[in-house]
């Protein structure tokens, strides 16, 4: 087939609102025009599309003047005569709503208006308008490819870009388009969707594999094809400006983007600004001014309007402008998931994203767009306030938004699902098919939402950092006030000098661990040179600048050798992962003459002192895509001990990565006693947080509810005969009525019962080989409960070696490849407990499998070359006199437990160990003892607490109601709490251990059920639970206290290991076939003649769970 050849455009005159509305008064077809493009463009200024008639505003459409009620403007609403106020400062437009108010119908003449400024409200064009139909050449200067290469392409715009830039709704694009690619012929109408259609048709080109290429367009010119429709897309596009719609406003940011990927930034940066004006323009960021539209219609407007904010905070941070938008301009709600490519989630995941409503629904391929998009919220107003404003406060002004925005900043990334954290995908698979597809797409949406992230931190930070230290601009020349100290808890006879170096040691951990996307080539290798490849090159670009800046102001510092080392990452991405795009090269050459630079001056530095060198300290290993390190709470400085962020390190390299940290113990106590109070503080306005609590600070968080989970820590240990730590304890046995340990116990799994110690060793657990279809997970939780880490069958850990260790501000697990261990786990508390759970099926054999895989975990410790971290935990303190409720009451040992081990078991949200001391202090402990405050009861106290938490508990979102007498809690209330401690406290008094719901999902079902003699319960499954390869599904029935119940046949749960049956007498094994029940009743009840033997079981409740793992 010839390539589509371009021709010189026939009908250039854009087709104006006013001119439609003039030839359609006056019954007259549209003209093919045909003019040049060239000509068109000068002709433009005398078209605009304002028709204002005598008496009347006229419409762009056929249908009657609508009043301000929107109904027929055939009579004057007196009761409502307010002229609306949106978008009236334009002149035109108020006076054009005062004729269309006060509507006289005696004169019909319309005039065009096109030398007085005025904006247009947004069209999509798809309208159904009457006009001449006319080939597509003849519009646009191009023929289409036939239906199937447009099929093709759209497809390969689909897999390969829709997901990452979410400015299309593609379906709806589609839809339009594919009918005008059947017949050729288009309207005049429609050439802003043809434009449209052009660049998505040319990216598409670029972009299709191989296999599609050969498969789907044997033979087709595809890459010339490509080249004409960019020259047809670029020939249009100022003529497009005077025409312009949601489409035309889709179109632009398109080509603006496809420019950025094709080395033409200049006219990225023109294209975008035009792109902003033009979406300002048709009040694509005012959706009350949109009128009655469809869903779909406006789904397609919001998605442009996001996809164009993202690009103008893209823009400017990345030229360092002036940002053409603000907050204020995001009158916009997000978009919603309403095709099914969007809706569709990670597997393997199930977390739920709290939308703009209020309501909780899963995470998705659309979600990343819509946290990007919050993100870049942030971003925006740190150019806008940091950069291009006059702080005439001062130095005060400028800390005190930086430390706002920060929090802001560390709010928005703990609202952040696990599908979209980079951590959650340590190895993606080259599998050929859908679920693997989705993998890869979200752990590439992690990645760049990780480096975007980062880069948005060194943003907010870089002003505090010049070459050659303290800015003069920002020094302070007379003592700080009080007022700031207090908020950014610096010290008061240190700052702002402080506050510099908290911002070198923040912009040091995102630059640092931007670099370390080095350590992931499998997923650099996934875009090679698609959109992704050109963002992160930019982030990785500005951050190695950074590094080379902080190197530079300490050429011989611990801090400049790592920042020389991250530089060295950043330069060898290209090399390992052979990534084609033009960024890459280029910032390589650029970071290697810094590299060159940072050499010079460390040898001039290095010859001037050459004891100057320090080789001793290593700064602070950045975190994993979690937590960034708050230094607010402490003043940073040379004290402050740290470890190496190499973590594919020899296990020789590991050990002197530790050695730096012989000061941590003391370090540890030190912050939990003297920490200030954080830099937001209570009652100032912060983010929105789930279920309306305050994430940094909980005005009704009691010492009580925050030191609570220490006692069943303690309990725990109570039926292990002198419990050490560091040791393995399995339970050979299943769970049994009375079984202690956990909380509404599996009765199909095995349980070992680990409390580690990090205080003096590092551990190294064995992890045996383990069949893919076997269920285990070996969690990691803070004494506290929150389970912050899980290596297991769901997160696809293999056979060998784990290190464990500790780390004050990082948790996470990291794979170590060119190391003696798979990965490595670390634990930002020193104490903690582990519950690994084997899955076991009720049969002896399967029992007696289980037990090998469990007697196949080892745990040994590993010697550490420094001091200890935290004194060594003996377990045997819970049974001492001090901690025994036999002698105090229970909310006394809570509160002394929590004096004598918070202070080396800090709440792993960084930010909140400040406020969270505060509390405790106003609660008696301090220095390692609790005091009862004086006039404070105690009984009193908890019995207000736990008043507090029910009423929490009836916060909408907490719960989710499944149906049927059916709830959940929501993912973000168990497992893992965050700043949510008060949930954290009610959950450790009903179900410690809890884990997450990447690991396990908790339907339960909470009304009594009290079966008497002769009584029977029926519980039924709409179909076969669906579960995750490897995961298991039980209905378990428990006593009010959370235990199972006796009974005589020993069955306390059915599941997908049972033998079930379907009523015809089918096993479920063999298929979703429809419903199927359970029987619920007492063993010596005899069951219902139809029923099978093994679908039935006896209980006698309080409460009924069922358990998706």
């Amino acid at each position: 087939m010839p390539p589509t050849k371009v021709e010189g455009p026939r009908s250039n005159r854009p087709n104006s609102a006013v001119y439609r509305a003039r030839r359609a008064a006056q019954g007259q077809p549209e003209p093919d025009d045909r003019r040049s493009p060239i000509d068109g463009q000068a002709r433009a200024r005398r078209h605009s599309n304002v028709v204002v008639a005598q008496g009347t505003a006229a419409s762009t459409s056929n249908s009657p003047p609508q009043s301000a009620t929107g109904s027929p403007a055939n009579h004057v609403e007196h009761e409502d005569t307010a002229v609306s106020p949106d978008r009236s400062a334009s002149a035109l437009r108020l006076v054009g709503k005062i004729f269309q108010k006060y509507h006289v119908a005696t004169s019909r003449q319309a005039r065009e208006i096109d030398a007085i400024p005025s904006l247009d409200s947004p069209e999509d064009g798809s309208a159904s308008v009457q006009s001449e139909l006319v080939p597509v050449a003849d519009l646009i200067g191009i023929s289409l490819p036939p239906r199937e290469v447009v099929d093709a392409l759209l497809d390969s715009y689909r897999d390969s870009v829709q997901w990452y830039i979410g400015v299309l709704h593609e379906p709806f694009l589609r839809e339009r388009l594919l009918p005008i690619v059947e017949t050729g012929l288009a309207s005049p109408r429609q050439r802003p969707v043809l434009l449209l259609a052009l660049i998505v048709l040319a990216i598409g080109a670029r972009f299709i594999s191989d296999e599609a290429r050969e498969q789907r367009c044997p033979g087709f010119p595809l890459a010339e094809v490509a080249s004409n429709m960019v020259a047809a897309a670029e020939r249009w596009y100022l003529p497009s400006m005077d025409f312009i719609t949601v489409d035309i406003v889709a179109y632009s940011y398109l080509l603006a983007t496809y420019y950025l990927w094709n080395r033409q930034t200049r006219a990225a940066f023109i294209t975008t600004g035009t792109t902003i004006r033009a979406a300002q323009f048709i009040g694509l960021n005012q959706e009350t001014q949109w009128g009655n539209i469809s869903a779909v219609e406006k789904e397609a407007r919001r998605r442009v309007w996001w996809s164009v904010f993202i690009g103008a905070g893209f823009i400017s941070m990345s030229w360092g402008t002036p940002p053409m938008l603000s907050e204020a301009d995001c009158n916009v709600r997000q978009p919603v998931d309403i095709e099914e490519d969007a809706a569709e989630p990670c597997p393997g995941f199930g977390s739920l994203e709290k939308r703009e409503d209020g309501e909780f629904r899963p995470v998705t391929i659309g979600s990343y767009n819509r946290y990007k998009a919050e993100m870049y919220k942030i971003a925006i107003t740190i150019m806008r306030q940091i950069y291009f404003t006059k702080h005439r406060g001062g130095p005060e002004e400028l800390c005190r938004l930086i430390s706002g925005l920060h929090q802001r900043l560390l709010a928005w990334e703990r609202s952040i699902p696990p599908e979209l954290r980079l951590e959650s995908h340590t190895s993606i698979g080259s599998e050929d098919n859908r679920d693997a597809y989705l993998r890869r797409v979200f752990a590439i949406q992690a990645l760049t939402l990780r480096v975007s992230y980062d880069n948005v931190q060194i943003f907010l930070f870089r002003p505090l950092i010049h070459i050659g230290g303290v800015p003069r601009s920002h020094a302070c020349t007379r003592e700080s006030s009080p007022s700031l100290v207090a908020r950014a808890g610096l010290d008061q006879n240190n700052a702002p000098s402080s506050f510099i170096e908290i911002a070198q040691q923040q912009a040091w951990t995102s630059a640092t661990r931007t670099s370390l996307v080095a350590q992931r080539p499998d997923l650099l290798r996934l875009f090679e040179f698609g959109f992704p490849a050109i963002h992160v090159g930019v982030h990785a670009f500005s951050a190695g600048v950074m590094l080379g800046l902080l190197a530079l102001l300490g050429p011989l510092s611990a801090r400049g050798q790592e920042s020389k080392r991250g530089i060295a990452r950043i330069i060898q991405i290209p090399k390992t992962t052979k990534l084609r795009s033009h960024v890459w090269s280029q910032m390589t050459d650029v970071l290697t003459d810094l590299m060159h630079v940072i050499a010079v001056e460390e040898t001039k530095a290095l010859i001037a002192d050459p004891a100057g060198l320090d080789c001793r300290g290593i700064p602070t290993k950045p975190d994993l895509f979690g937590e960034p390190p708050d230094h607010y709470s402490v003043t940073a400085g040379p004290s402050q001990r740290s470890r190496s962020s190499e973590t594919e390190a020899s296990t020789t390299e590991m050990d002197e990565g530790c050695s730096n940290e012989s000061d941590v113990h003391g370090q540890l106590a030190a912050q939990f006693n003297n920490l200030q109070s954080s830099m937001a503080e209570p009652g100032s306005d912060q983010p929105n947080a789930p279920f309306s609590v305050n994430l940094l600070c909980d005005p009704d968080l009691t010492g009580w509810q925050y030191g609570y989970p220490w006692w069943p820590y303690a309990q725990l240990t109570f039926p292990i005969p002198n419990a050490t730590t560091n040791h393995l304890y399995p339970n050979r046995d299943m769970a049994k009525p009375g079984s202690i340990g956990v909380v509404r116990p599996n009765a199909d799994t095995l349980y070992t019962t680990l409390f580690f110690d990090l205080s003096t060793a590092d551990l190294v657990l064995t992890v045996p080989k383990i069949p893919e279809n076997r269920y285990w997970v070996f969690p990691f939780s803070n004494p506290y409960g929150d389970n912050l880490v899980n290596i297991g069958s769901m997160t696809n850990q293999t056979a060998g070696d784990y290190l464990i260790r500790y780390d004050p501000i990082n948790y996470g697990v990291v794979e170590t490849p060119n190391s003696p261990f798979i990965g490595v786990i670390y634990i930002p508390s020193a104490y903690g407990v582990s519950m690994l759970r084997v899955r076991a099926l009720s049969s002896d054999a399967d029992v007696a499998e289980a037990r090998k895989i469990q007697a196949g975990f080892k745990l040994r410790e590993r010697r550490r070359h420094s001091r200890a971290i935290a004194p060594p935990l003996d377990l045997g303190m819970f049974r001492d006199e001090e901690f025994s409720i036999e002698k105090h009451s229970m909310y006394e040992v809570a509160l002394r437990l929590t004096a004598k081990l918070a202070p080396f078991n800090l709440p792993y949200i960084v930010g909140d160990r400040a406020w969270v001391t505060k509390t405790l202090r106003n609660a008696g402990i301090n220095g390692g003892r609790f005091t009862i405050p004086e006039g404070t009861n105690l009984t009193t106290a908890a019995a207000a607490a736990n008043n507090s938490v029910q009423a929490l508990l009836n916060t909408p979102g907490i719960l989710l109601n499944l149906g049927n007498g059916w709830t959940m809690r929501s993912p973000q209330a168990i497992g893992k709490y965050g700043s949510f401690y008060s949930m954290r406290y009610f959950l450790a008094s009903r179900g410690y251990l809890a884990l997450t719901s990447e690991q396990v999902l908790y339907p339960s079902y909470t009304a009594d059920i009290v079966l008497k003699a002769g009584q029977s319960a029926l519980v039924e499954f709409p179909s076969r639970p669906k579960i995750l390869p490897g995961g298991f599904w039980s209905l378990t029935a428990y006593d009010a206290q959370g235990y199972l119940v006796e009974n005589s046949m020993n069955r306390y749960s059915l599941g997908d290991g049972a033998n079930l049956t379907y009523p015809d007498g089918q096993l479920l094994a063999d298929g979703d076939m429809g419903a199927f029940q359970i029987l619920l009743q007492g063993s010596n009840t005899a069951p219902p003649l139809n029923w099978t033997s093994n679908a039935w079981g006896r209980v006698c409740v309080d409460y009924l769970e069922v358990v998706w793992s």
